[in-house]
């Protein structure tokens, strides 16, 4: 009886030896826009599926550290003064990424204001179809679509002419929220869209825009254009009105390229659409 004793609480003791090794600590490079160490960074992990509670790191010398137990999270640096984009992280591993630190408030106040401006009216509109729909009420369904049209009309318009004089706008000049604004609007516009395809490209690159945000763009633009999409992203009704994928190249590797793009694996992306 005494071995088995001891047996049993070896057992239990290997057992909570492993559960303090299951979380592991996430050390990643957070410089800022030019290099520089950020004063006051904090790191933020959120679980992929938005579950739990925000996990909390800290900055130093332009390095980020911070402990995740394992699974997929979406992780950030942010100080007061500038932000990184979220990066998808599995099991506190993320090989040769980097939180880029980027500044909130761009040297172009006013263009900056401008996009936010028309961000929120592109959001209400949006919503405000949504809540009709909601409550079938098919007045108010015609009246909301009508706006929409008209801000997406309006938004392009002034898109068009940013877009034409100076390409994708920079985080250094609208601030990251300003760069997101572009990309957001851009895909309520796919025309606009698919010509500068190669600036969001850009974009993402200098990590000022998601990698995700960006296989959305393409797997877009390509479903626009008649091609198959890498990413498995969009979905079109179906022959019996549900949702149904849209057809994709290479479906075998769809998981490796949508892990490159920080994408959730394609059987969990699709069960939030058909549980």
């Amino acid at each position: 009886m005494q071995a088995v004793l001891k047996c049993a609480a070896s057992l239990v003791l290997a057992s909570g030896a492993a559960a303090a090794a299951a979380s592991a600590e996430l050390v990643l490079p957070c410089p800022g826009y030019s290099g520089q160490a950020v004063p006051d960074t904090i790191v933020k992990a959120v679980r992929e599926d938005y579950s739990g509670a925000e996990i909390i790191g800290r900055g130093s010398n332009g390095v980020c550290r911070i402990v995740l137990p394992p699974g997929a999270f979406w992780v950030k640096a942010e100080s007061s003064e500038a932000r990184s984009v979220a990066i998808r992280v599995v099991d506190a591993t993320a090989p040769g990424r980097i939180l880029r630190m980027l500044p909130l408030k761009g040297a172009e106040a006013d263009l900056q204001q401008s996009l936010a401006a028309m961000v929120r009216r592109d959001q209400q509109v949006r919503r405000a179809l949504e809540a009709a729909q909601t409550q079938a009420d098919q007045t108010r369904i015609q009246e909301a679509e009508r706006a929409l049209m008209e801000a997406d009309a309006v938004h392009a318009s002034e898109l068009k002419r940013l877009l034409e004089t100076r390409g994708i706008p920079t985080a250094a000049e609208v601030g990251i929220d300003g760069v997101g604004a572009v990309w957001l609007l851009l895909q309520h516009s796919p025309d606009l869209m698919a010509q500068h395809m190669p600036g969001l490209r850009a974009a993402a690159a200098a990590g000022e825009i998601q990698r995700s945000n960006l296989a959305l763009s393409e797997d877009r633009v390509d479903m626009i254009q008649g091609r198959p999409q890498r990413y498995g992203s969009q979905l079109q009704p179906g022959p019996d009105g549900r949702l149904a994928r849209y057809r994709w190249a290479d479906p075998d590797d769809v998981d490796v390229r949508r892990a490159e793009m920080d994408l959730e694996p394609l059987r969990a992306y699709l069960k939030r659409f058909d549980p």
